[in-house]
């Protein structure tokens, strides 16, 4: 990934796009989007292990807050989000109707 922001970049500087680059781009953008929400539930690397069950799911749950701020308001967890156990990936979406629904879904 960052040889290809390297290149994209250089690219981009140069103005000398390559439209090929831009199916990579969005999905480094979405990627690169999923581990800020990641950093912003206070979340890491070993909470996306198989077996790990999300915090907001924990019978008393605690939300960790990052520097004394509250967590914005498309990654609150949801009443469905407390209620049915699920791994921590599922916290990572910024919609909380598509969470609540995949979450219905299993």
């Amino acid at each position: 990934m960052t040889r290809f922001n390297a290149t994209a970049y250089t690219r981009y500087y140069t103005a000398n796009p390559c439209l090929d680059q831009l199916l990579t781009l969005s999905k480094f953008n979405r990627l690169r989007a999923f581990v800020d929400n990641m950093k912003v539930l206070g979340l890491t690397m070993q909470d996306m292990e198989d077996d790990v069950v999300s915090r907001f799911n924990l019978p008393s749950p605690t939300v960790q807050k990052t520097k004394s701020q509250a967590l914005p308001g498309s990654l609150c967890p949801t009443t469905t989000q407390r209620s049915i156990q699920h791994h921590p990936w599922l916290d990572c979406f910024p919609f909380p109707r598509m969470r609540d629904n995949l979450l219905t879904v299993v």
